[in-house]
């Protein structure tokens, strides 16, 4: 049996791309696997991946150079830090720059090779180059500048914590705390999602921004109280706590106050 490709490590969330992913019946779904220093990748060209007759369009040799780039590099990434691609947590990578010379028409109806090595690994960054061959011949060249998907990004225990918190509410509440939750990833992207005190919470740098929760006669927002008191006017007929703003739906709840709280708590937390 060969070596397992890196792809089919991949969590389910990020098993949907078009180039790479196992969970799409439509897509290209290649393989990576190491060869010594090397991350080979075999594909052939189906009759409809046609530039002119006879030769292979240029964006097919693009995404297989993009997909095979940003695999390769989750898979130096894990052997630069001694681990197996099935431990926890999951490292995955996205392009931030990509780069292809078409050396050659590149033809169709053979098997392709994408041959890659990684130029350089730094912080979060995975730099790769890549050569497309066909029978032998060298038809393209690629440099692959892949991130590090940040961790907020990834499904990991906590938020599924929070997936099912929310799944077990009444739809409106449900639908109403889902919005808050959208906002505050919109407002502060790399915030961290958390269960604390059995309520979705969420941190960025440490420093606790907010948190919610569905109460039995009521959905609260849990946020600083010098914020709650500050646009205590602004939060008009709510009901109000010292750090609590006590909602029905999320229409009584104005959400333009909602998020310069937040942009007021993220500014708090670096001691702004």
């Amino acid at each position: 049996m060969g070596e397992k490709p890196f792809q089919d490590y991949y969590p389910d969330h990020f098993s949907y791309c078009y180039g790479c992913g196992r969970l799409n019946e439509h897509g290209l779904q290649i393989k990576s696997t190491w060869e010594g220093e090397e991350a080979v990748c075999t594909f052939t060209p189906r009759p409809y991946h046609m530039a002119i007759p006879g030769y292979v369009y240029g964006g097919l040799i693009a995404s297989l150079i993009d997909c095979h780039g940003t695999g390769t590099a989750a898979a130096a990434a894990y052997r630069a830090a001694g681990r197996a691609m099935d431990t926890p947590p999951p490292l995955r990578f996205l392009t931030a720059s990509l780069h292809v010379d078409y050396l050659r028409p590149t033809p169709l109806g053979v098997p392709l090779e994408v041959r890659a090595r990684v130029k350089e690994i730094k912080g979060r960054k995975v730099v790769v180059e890549a050569r497309l061959l066909a029978e032998g011949e060298v038809c393209a060249r690629g440099e692959v500048v892949a991130v590090q998907v940040p961790e907020h990004l990834i499904p990991d225990s906590k938020s599924q914590e929070v997936d099912a918190y929310l799944q077990g509410l009444e739809p409106g509440r449900r639908a109403a705390l889902e919005t808050l939750r959208s906002l505050v990833f919109d407002v502060v992207p790399e915030a961290v999602e958390t269960m604390r005190y059995r309520m979705p919470t969420y941190e960025q740098g440490g420093n606790v921004l907010c948190a919610f929760a569905s109460q039995k006669h009521h959905l609260s927002l849990y946020v600083d109280p010098r914020l709650v008191e500050k646009h205590r006017g602004a939060l008009g007929s709510l009901s109000l706590g010292k750090s609590c703003i006590r909602f029905r739906r999320i229409e009584d709840l104005p959400l333009d106050t909602v998020t310069a709280i937040l942009e007021e708590a993220v500014q708090m937390g670096r001691g702004g």
